[in-house]
């Protein structure tokens, strides 16, 4: 029986820790070639190393400032020059959650989020669409969040990021529909990572809230595979659901709950 992923190449960013990371290790249980991208080189070989125990026909980093989207084409044009080929797989990870009040959240900082969760996210699928409908099959996974359907207070640029990108999911997930090419969300609730423990907070008397249960980025890992296995979305988790269902049939409530005092 052939495998959901055999011999198929797949792009992995934000690929250096946390969800991306696991996920790497994760797929590299599997017979594909991985490309993993981020920031971090350093991480990057050392989250390569841990992929190189497993079943991957191959396993390449590429260190890249990801929030610079305007570079990605060339770097993928010339990834498919170099590579044998482009990826048919790409599974979005890379993201930024800067916390803090919106006057205290310098505008750089605020930008990098909103570019590496959507403008990175437009510019690789701008380059890989169209290798993906020439072969009439591919799969497009990206990572968001209960953020893209509740505004959390101190949370505004990273809401607004991972609620762009669902909707451009759903657009590319019709767009791509008769090619065979399938668009899916995983929303995997609160992980721990140590990205997200360290995060830094432009406002201090902003209330930290308490999470009793957090996926680990293992977890995440495996439902990610679920995901790409049955070519669907995921929704981990039951305060997860309850948000996204909450968000739809009774958004005004959900606003209240978490409204800034």
């Amino acid at each position: 029986m052939i495998n959901f992923v055999d011999g198929k190449k797949i792009l992995i960013t934000g690929a250096s820790s946390g969800i991306g990371r696991a996920i790497a290790i994760r797929l590299s249980r599997e017979t594909c070639h991985l490309i993993l991208l981020g920031r971090d080189p350093n991480r990057l070989v050392e989250a390569a190393h841990y992929c190189s125990t497993g079943r991957a026909l191959s396993v390449k980093t590429f260190s890249r400032d990801l929030a610079n989207f305007t570079t990605l084409p060339d770097w993928i044009h010339e990834l498919g020059e170099t590579q044998g080929g482009l990826p048919d797989i790409l599974v979005h990870c890379a993201g930024t959650a800067p916390r803090g009040y919106i006057e205290n959240v310098p505008l750089d900082v605020t930008a990098d989020c909103l570019n590496l969760n959507t403008m990175t996210f437009i510019a690789l699928c701008q380059s890989l669409v169209p290798h993906m409908k020439k072969q009439r099959d591919g799969q497009i996974l990206a990572i968001t969040s209960g953020h893209a359907h509740l505004g959390m207070p101190g949370f505004a640029a990273y809401s607004a990021a991972k609620a762009g990108l669902e909707r451009i999911c759903q657009s590319l997930s019709a767009e791509l529909k008769p090619y065979n090419i399938s668009v899916n969300l995983l929303s995997p609730g609160a992980v721990d990572t140590p990205p997200m423990a360290g995060v830094v907070s432009y406002s201090a008397d902003l209330p930290l809230r308490r999470v009793k249960h957090k996926h680990s980025p293992a977890e995440v890992a495996e439902r990610v595979v679920e995901s790409l296995r049955h070519r669907k979305s995921v929704t981990m988790g039951l305060m997860g659901k309850l948000i996204r269902h909450a968000a739809y049939w009774a958004p005004s409530l959900l606003r209240r709950l978490f409204e800034r005092s």
